[in-house]
């Protein structure tokens, strides 16, 4: 009887143990999965603990409200660093300086693409197509820089000191500064094949930098059918794995203003209009502004500045006016499909009314002026006498002088074939011919 009473004893504390285990074991894995969710969760809405990444007030965050993502689609010279000043003072506004020239940097690891016509044209002067591989990496990139997934972007796209200073992040670019990771145009990396890189995006493409880039990103050490002139695959990815950790040591000073920022807002030169839809339908959430520029202004601020991609002026104008109609028509398509997207604005219009310009931008995006917007403007608009103006200033002593200076510039005889060059662009810009 006792040796039953004690069997039985025996069985009911296993049985009890068994199931505390199972109960203890189910609480910490529903506790670990807890966790797991709490942490994704965060990262989720674009918060990752593991960069340390704090808010404002110093302690983890999420944002509470989708950003608004502003993009100012512009032409080179034709005042869009002007316009976009309108946003760099706004307090909740995180401005990226023409995120596509560091995405075409990653792209083909040539820094030299100072002129939009490179990406936009084909050696003949028709509008380039781009294919699939390259469409994909660019829109790819282009989304994880607006929503601030820096960490999931190549790092080539992340050091350049040129269009870090234009986005005022300075923590992040002083950041990258300390640990000798900064670079203008192009980084270290790159040098040892600058000459074969180093052309327009056609030429780029044709010599294969692409291809050796995306190898040395996804560990194909294999050489076959690149330039004789890259370095060894392995190479390449040693040198910038170095510079990715330098980058990611950093990063945290450049998500933090990203992430808190309630409105993003960028402008882009080196892209055709069409091709704005692939941002649309990943960012609902969007607001176009398409800048246009008297395009007989525009080529001669280029001239003005040394920005010249063709010469003569004559030819300039036939490769801008040209793109100037293409993407007013497409535009024009997209307008069917996503009313209420596209806003059409004038640089001219913004030198003569600022401020009638400016409620006009702010009112599209559904947001009110901030004092310090409305101030910057005015100034901007109507510097001092004294103050230094350079071709790449943003502030002018006489905005609308500035504006029209190209009618007193232009020679008649190029004025008169730019009218008739362009004038498809001007009427459907709805600029007069003289």
């Amino acid at each position: 009887m006792v040796s039953k009473i004690r069997t039985d004893t025996t069985l009911t504390l296993r049985m009890f143990f068994s199931r505390r285990m199972v109960y203890v074991a189910g609480f910490w894995l529903w506790s670990l999965g807890f966790y797991t969710s709490w942490v994704y969760v965060k990262t989720g809405d674009e918060v990752d603990a593991k960069l340390g990444f704090r808010g404002r007030d110093g302690v983890h965050q999420t944002q509470t409200q989708e950003p608004k993502f502003v993009l100012l689609f512009a032409y080179m010279r034709g005042g869009s660093s002007f316009f976009g000043s309108t946003f760099i003072p706004h307090p909740e506004v995180y401005y990226f300086y023409e995120p596509y020239w560091d995405i075409y940097n990653a792209f083909t690891a040539s820094q030299l693409y100072t002129y939009p016509i490179h990406v936009v044209f084909n050696d003949d002067g028709s509008i380039r197509d781009m294919p699939d591989y390259e469409r994909n990496f660019v829109r790819e990139n282009i989304i994880k820089t607006l929503t601030c997934d820096f960490r999931r972007m190549p790092a080539e796209s992340l050091l350049n000191e040129w269009t870090l200073d234009k986005d005022e992040i300075g923590a992040y670019t002083d950041c990258l500064r300390a640990n000798n990771a900064l670079s203008l145009g192009e980084h270290r990396c790159q040098r040892s094949f600058r000459t074969t890189c180093s052309g327009h995006i056609n030429l780029a493409l044709q010599t294969g930098c692409h291809t050796f880039l995306e190898r040395a990103h996804t560990g194909d050490n294999s050489t076959e059918g690149l330039h004789a002139d890259f370095p060894p695959v392995q190479d390449y990815r040693t040198c910038i794995q170095k510079l990715q950790t330098k980058v990611t040591k950093c990063l945290p000073e450049r998500l933090t203003p990203c992430l808190t920022s309630r409105i993003r807002a960028t402008k882009m030169l080196r892209t055709r209009m069409k091709y704005m839809e692939d941002i649309i339908q990943a960012l609902p959430n969007v607001k176009i502004i398409h800048q246009l520029r008297d395009p007989r202004g525009t080529v001669t601020s280029r001239q003005s500045a040394g920005r010249l991609a063709r010469k003569p002026l004559v030819e300039e104008s036939k490769l801008l006016c040209a793109k100037m109609v293409s993407d007013i028509k497409e535009r024009h398509q997209l307008e069917l499909k996503y009313p209420g997207v596209f806003l059409q604005t004038k640089y001219e219009s913004m030198a003569d009314d600022p401020m009638g310009s400016l409620e006009q931008l702010y009112k599209h995006i559904g947001e009110p002026i901030p004092e310090i917007v409305r101030k910057t403007v005015k100034d901007s608009t109507s510097a001092s006498k004294s103050a230094k103006i350079t071709a790449f200033s943003t502030n002018r002593k006489n905005s609308s002088a500035t504006a029209h200076a190209w009618t007193s510039k232009l020679k008649a005889d190029e004025r008169e074939q730019i009218d008739y060059i362009c004038k498809d662009a001007l009427n459907l810009a709805g600029y007069d011919i003289v």
